[in-house]
């Protein structure tokens, strides 16, 4: 207890001449401090601290269950056994509020699931019934070859090798038809039937809206526009796992990167808020290089509409040069944005990375784009020296 008490001094001391760890880290220290007069008997001291932290927590919304059990602890020990009670009701009411919350939210999981099912129902008995209509028009049609035989003998041949060129025209039609539904159910049935179909009704009943019913309007563009989101979602995935099954991606085309650059640039300047400026910096006036331009330019697009979408004033630069000594070229996009905390600068090229979850997008954007590069050969990365927004770095081969 005695190193303890040193180390705890220490520590104090480091907090006092540290403003971020004071600013950030104050209910840490006084979480330990709680803990160590615990240990050593001072239950007065230890309930005073605790109520400083406390009082810190509360200010932020950080109230647990946890803490009130501590509260109770405390006042047991000190036996007051009174405010003790009051305490760990106060922990069994916010747990109970907690375990609420989550038999709520796994509720309203289980009915999108219930949801997505029925949809799935739905379209099976539709297919079900369309090849009853197929099966009945099929029967129609054999019932009347045979009237046909009947009445007409003397074309019996003729009939018959009809008959045989059209049993095998239905068995490929019948093989052709299976392979395409299995395949059609396995790549894409489960998601993208239930999801075209409410992008389809969506807008037909956008189109039977009245102009003057603005709320109803609002309504039907809010399903399509999620509905496409849901399907850029499903192409996004089916790329990545495209890429990570190993596919590899050509850089065999020769192409001249400033008119590259220049038809990228025209394309995202429907992208780029008001009063943000978008320029090029090319180092030299032209350079011909062996790449995948449509492959690239889905990268550079990629991060052109980042920057646009997080700048509001300032300006975006596209820009390159060559390092000799790598035998590389890097291209740079610089933007004067809200930037990204250095500890966030390798997270936010993971799968599904979002710093702020209530934003427009999947989290898969910088991900793609990291895992495109480096099956050209190069690289996607932050520059963590760029203080005054984001700056991403592309590096390829020359």
């Amino acid at each position: 207890m005695v190193k303890a008490q040193e180390t705890l001094k220490e520590t104090t001391q480091l907090f006092s001449k540290n403003t971020e760890l004071r600013i950030k880290r104050t209910t840490n220290l006084l979480e330990i401090e709680t803990n160590y007069y615990i240990e050593t008997g001072e239950f007065d001291k230890a309930l005073d601290v605790f109520q400083q932290a406390f009082e810190k927590l509360s200010q932020n919304g950080f109230i647990t269950p946890t803490l009130y059990r501590t509260r109770g602890s405390i006042y047991t020990a000190k036996k007051d056994y009174q405010k003790a009670i009051e305490s760990y009701e106060k922990a069994f009411e916010l747990s109970d509020s907690l375990n609420s919350a989550q038999e709520d939210i796994a509720v309203g999981e289980f009915a999108t699931i219930l949801g997505m099912e029925h949809l799935n129902l739905e379209n099976k008995e539709l297919i079900q019934k369309n090849q009853e209509i197929q099966l009945e028009t099929r029967r129609y049609i054999i019932i009347l070859l045979c009237i046909i035989v009947v009445i007409v003998g003397i074309m019996f041949f003729r009939e018959t090798r009809l008959n045989k060129v059209l049993r095998r025209a239905k068995d490929a039609e019948q093989s052709a038809s299976r392979m395409k539904t299995e395949f059609i159910q396995n790549m894409s049935h489960e998601i993208r039937t239930p999801l075209n179909s409410i992008v389809g009704f969506s807008q037909i009943l956008s189109s039977k809206i009245s102009e003057e019913d603005e709320e109803s309007k609002e309504y039907t563009t809010i399903i399509e526009q999620g509905s496409n989101h849901l399907l850029q979602l499903v192409d996004d995935v089916l790329e990545l796992s495209s890429l990570d099954s190993g596919t590899t991606i050509p850089i065999d085309t020769k192409s001249e990167l400033n008119e590259l650059c220049l038809q990228w640039m025209e394309r995202a300047k429907r992208l780029v808020k008001p009063g943000v400026v978008l320029s090029y910096q090319p180092e030299q006036n032209e350079l011909y290089l062996y790449t995948n331009p449509a492959r690239l330019g889905q990268v550079v697009l990629q991060l052109l509409h980042n920057a646009a979408k997080f700048t509001e004033e300032g300006g975006i630069t596209l820009s390159w040069r060559i390092l000799p000594k790598q035998k590389q070229i890097m291209i740079c996009i610089t933007d004067t944005g809200i930037g990204i905390p250095q500890d966030k600068q390798e997270f936010v090229f993971e799968r599904f990375a979002k710093l702020d979850t209530f934003s427009k997008g999947t989290g898969l954007g910088l991900a793609l784009s990291r895992l495109i590069m480096e099956r050209m050969g190069g690289n996607l990365a932050l520059d963590a020296q760029y203080m005054d927004g984001c700056r991403f770095i592309l590096t390829l081969p020359i």
